[in-house]
């Protein structure tokens, strides 16, 4: 009988809400959450992302969208996050950036939004040249040198250099071994490894602790190079037209705001670097740029890609900068 009753008063509610014209779907009564999840990697030259999720940026230029931010080990872990839909954007190195776009897969650069260094760092401090490292690597059983994945920006940095100064560019190819960089770090520290192609804020890191540098790899004055990406699924970028325009507004803000006011971007930055205010300061002083204005983008990623694929990294290449970036940057360089 109760049951009997139950029934009856679902059929009158139904009767109820067809009759008044109201019809309930039975999926999807309410809509789905809008989340942008960006990801980034470990270190100063991409954490441009850790203040605009900070300072809820993205939210601020397109109210009602959630972030959700989460860390990769390297470049080439977030390629495959966002070609397989996993994520819609996320920072990284050009090199890996480029070998995705290269293989056709759905991702444009947005902006450059760091300048940086990577430096061939050691504990043998007898080493005085990369002539010396070279002869130490063939040398030494057990040689290894941390990076956070063959063909990641700085393994390319490092191939880069060998040839500008004679070598085969792959030479050192056979003792990289994948770390993420506080890995390697630790790595260096208790000589676990031989070398660590670093970048900020590693390297000074480790030249504190009594490591030594053998150079900064980059083929430009002082080895700077505008490498830092930010690279957002094609097909994410087109569906959600509103998010993407926040995504390029926030990290334009974020950089520049990052260099007006530094100890406040220092203070954001320290816990996730795990340094303190003072040396997050001096960092961001003296081992990124995050204004690059003052660099020809689309000649110095041309260049870089030559590169790759000189050295059969990449089977095709791009020839100007709109075949790999969207229309905003394209724009934003052609302004310089």
């Amino acid at each position: 009988m109760r049951r009997m009753t139950k029934n009856l008063c679902v059929l009158l509610l139904m009767a109820i809400f067809i009759w008044g014209g109201v019809t309930v779907a039975p999926a999807r009564v309410f809509a789905a959450k809008k989340v942008v999840r960006v990801a980034q990697q470990y270190g100063l030259w991409c954490a441009i992302s850790t203040i605009v999720v900070q300072k809820k940026l993205i939210e601020k230029y397109a109210p009602g969208w959630e972030v959700q931010e989460s860390r990769f080990a390297s470049g080439a872990d977030i390629r495959t996050a966002l070609a397989t839909g996993r994520l819609d954007v996320g920072i990284s190195g050009f090199a890996p950036f480029i070998k995705g776009w290269a293989k056709g897969l759905p991702v444009k650069t947005a902006d450059v939004m760091t300048a940086y260094k990577h430096e061939l760092v050691t504990y043998h401090t007898e080493v005085k040249d990369i002539h010396d490292f070279v002869k130490l690597a063939r040398s030494k059983s057990g040689f290894k040198i941390g990076a956070p994945a063959p063909g990641s920006s700085n393994h390319i940095a490092l191939q880069w250099y060998l040839k500008n100064h004679g070598y085969d560019p792959k030479i050192l190819d056979k003792y990289i071994v994948k770390m993420k960089h506080p890995i390697s770090y630790q790595s260096l520290l208790s000589k676990q490894i031989d070398a660590h192609i670093t970048s900020p804020p590693y390297a000074i890191l480790e030249k504190k602790k009594g490591m030594k540098s053998i150079a900064a790899l980059w083929p430009h004055p002082g080895g700077w190079m505008p490498n830092s990406q930010v690279v957002v699924n094609t097909k994410w970028a087109e569906e959600n037209p509103e998010a993407y325009q926040a995504v390029v507004k926030a990290f334009n803000e974020a950089a520049a705001w990052a260099v007006s006011h530094p100890r406040e971007a220092a203070e954001i930055l320290a816990p996730t670097l795990k340094m303190s205010v003072e040396e997050t300061l001096e960092q961001l002083k003296t081992e990124v740029q995050y204004d690059v204005s003052s660099y020809d983008i689309e000649k110095d990623l041309l260049e870089y890609a030559n590169f790759m694929y000189e050295i059969g990294l990449i089977k095709r290449k791009p020839t100007r900068l709109s075949d790999f970036a969207f229309p905003e940057l394209v724009q934003e360089a052609q302004k310089r």
